[in-house]
């Protein structure tokens, strides 16, 4: 530590460094403030449904939801937070409830002017764990869907 802080690395810049998990999102500095809870539900479906679609491209499902709200800049202020959901998904109807209960939990009725969410906790879309408890021709069909649309 004491090296480190005197500017001395003996690291080796052509290790390659892989990171143990990543992380999708996406976030945006919306044209106008929002204060239609309905309007900022949409665009926050339409975000999840790009990065979902980033998740089912690399194959892999995510367990962690983050969700950024910023206000607009006459009242300032915003709320980061996250939740872990029970199973790992990359389904949009799987993720969307949850951060309807983070956005209807820490919303506090200022107008929105950005919005970000990103999916981490990721793991290989082959080793997801089924439940007992859950139709799974029912799941099945709807990864089948989903795959469908991106393919659209």
């Amino acid at each position: 530590m004491h090296q480190h802080a005197n500017g001395i690395d003996y690291s080796r810049i052509s290790d390659v460094y892989i990171p143990r998990s990543c992380s999708f999102g996406k976030s945006q500095i919306l044209f106008r403030d929002y204060t239609n809870r309905k309007e900022i539900e949409l665009l926050l479906l339409e975000f999840l449904d790009d990065v979902c679609f980033r998740l089912r491209m690399h194959q892999v499902v995510a367990q962690t939801i983050h969700l950024s709200i910023g206000y607009s800049k006459q009242t300032g202020g915003g709320f980061s937070r996250q939740k872990k959901m029970g199973r790992a998904s990359n389904l949009n109807q799987d993720i969307f409830p949850y951060c309807l209960t983070i956005l209807h939990n820490f919303d506090n009725g200022m107008p929105i002017r950005s919005i970000g969410i990103s999916l981490s906790n990721t793991s290989i879309e082959e080793e997801e764990q089924m439940s007992l408890f859950e139709d799974i021709d029912q799941r099945e069909r709807a990864y089948a869907l989903a795959k469908t649309i991106d393919e659209i």
